[in-house]
This record gives C-alpha cells, structure tokens and sequence, in this order.
C-alpha cells in the first residue's frame, strides 16, 4: 500500500457505521491490505437487512480468496447467492465482478441452490467486466423491448429512475 494510501486512510480514522467499517475494509482489501481488512471485518456488527447481509457475505468472499482459502470463498458466495436470489439483488455482485467472476464460476460448476441467478450473474459479471462487449454495445440478450432490458445497466439503475435518458425501460 502506497505511504499516501495509508495516511489517508490513517487520517479518515475509525468508521462511526457499519457501512463504513465494511467500506474500509473493501478499501484495504483493494489496496492489497489483507491483514487490515480481517480486522475490519472483525468488529463489524452483524448486518440486520437482507443487503447487508449479502454485502457482508460477498466481502468475506473476498477475504477468504485473497487469502487463498477458495473453498470458503465459494461457500460465503453462495451464502451471499442464497441471500441475494429471493430479493433479486444484484448489485452487491456486480460492484466486484471482476473479482467475483471466477469465484462465481466455481461455484456454479460445484452447484448452488440458486442455479439460474448464479447464471444471470456471470453473464452480467461479463457484461460488467467488458470482456465480451465494447464499452456502450449492447449484447443480444440486451434488447429494447417491453419485456426485457434496454440499457447495460438494467435493472440496477432502471428500477431505481436513475438510467440514461436514452434508457425505454421506464
């Protein structure tokens, strides 16, 4: 971690929230402190509300598969899968999807108790990752259409009235 990094962090100081606490320690874990991240993750509260609990679940993901222990990964991401399908959230998957990817890919092949939203996910985590498209082209199974989705970021935005002004799905 680069010394700027690390005084900023310094200065921000303690995290008053839940949500910040969890915040610093995504922080640490990108900036490749491993050690700090644990010990963030540590003293966070157990989330009470379903986003939460799926953010929390896809952060000890990522503790445990930057510390090489993949088979906990993949549970804690099904953890995060389980939680995450009867709402439909997505969100706390596709902020780290690059990461998640592969994670997603393993726990798909060893199965899930949610098959077809692990699957919509990798093909958003590919969307997200722009290893399939260009920037701004959309996928075939992007379509306009009453239907179906219209923009790339669908349903994420769209659902939230925060989407393109070019976005039909309203």
């Amino acid at each position: 971690m680069s010394a700027e990094c690390r005084q900023l962090l310094e200065r921000m100081g303690p995290a008053g929230t839940q949500k910040g606490t969890i915040a610093a320690a995504r922080v640490h874990l990108l900036l490749g402190d491993l050690e700090a991240a644990t010990a963030l993750r540590a003293h966070a509260a157990p989330a009470v509300h379903v986003r939460g609990r799926v953010t929390i679940a896809v952060l000890d993901a990522l503790l445990a598969a930057a510390a090489g222990h993949e088979h906990r990964a993949t549970d804690h991401l099904e953890n995060a899968l389980a939680t995450a399908a009867p709402w439909s959230l997505r969100r706390p998957f596709l902020v780290e999807a690059g990461v998640l990817r592969p994670l997603l890919e393993r726990r798909i092949e060893t199965g899930t108790a949610v098959p077809g939203f692990a699957l919509e996910l990798l093909e958003r985590t590919s969307d997200e990752s722009g290893a399939d498209t260009e920037p701004g082209a959309r996928s075939s199974t992007r379509s306009p259409n009453v239907n179906g989705p219209c923009c790339a970021t669908w349903p994420a935005r769209c659902r939230m009235r925060r989407s393109p002004p070019s976005c039909t799905c309203r």
